[in-house]
């Protein structure tokens, strides 16, 4: 209570001091406000545009940290295309590789059952590619290209 008594006699007091005012002290007195006025909208101006700096500044340096990182992560992915591509072209190479070894060795193969033929019977040799080994049999030399006709009269 007694606080807003004080402030009602502060009031008074300041209301008596602007009736006494002159024409010429409200002019000044107005003009003082309205220059602090100015001054103080052009330094919150100021401000505000030291703001707009430093945010347009902020998002500058974003930017380019942002390419920064993109242009990291494409070379990494070049990298790893570059290093599936040699795989892939190292696996093609082997592949080829075996393939011809294989051919090789398909013919090597076939070369040695020719030349298994051209030693023993057929049965025999069938039986050998078979067991991996053979039961002795008696052969004739007449019968020693067929050998099928002896081996069925035995049994």
């Amino acid at each position: 209570m007694q606080e807003s008594q004080e402030l009602q006699a502060q009031l008074a007091a300041k209301q008596a001091a602007i009736d006494e005012m002159t024409d010429a002290q409200m002019k000044a007195s107005m003009m003082v406000m309205q220059q602090r006025f100015l001054l103080d909208s052009m330094v919150f101006r100021s401000g505000i545009d030291s703001l707009a700096a430093a945010n347009t500044q902020l998002a500058l340096s974003e930017a380019q940290s942002n390419r920064k990182f993109y242009i990291a992560a494409m070379i990494a992915l070049l990298f790893l295309a570059g290093g599936s591509l040699f795989s892939f072209v190292r696996a093609r190479q082997h592949s080829k590789l075996l393939e011809e070894k294989n051919i090789i060795i398909r013919e090597e193969q076939e070369r040695s059952e020719n030349l298994l033929l051209n030693i023993l019977p057929s049965l025999v040799a069938d039986e050998l590619k078979k067991k991996g080994h053979t039961d002795a049999r008696f052969f004739d030399d007449e019968c020693l290209i067929c050998g099928f006709c002896r081996i069925q009269q035995n049994r």
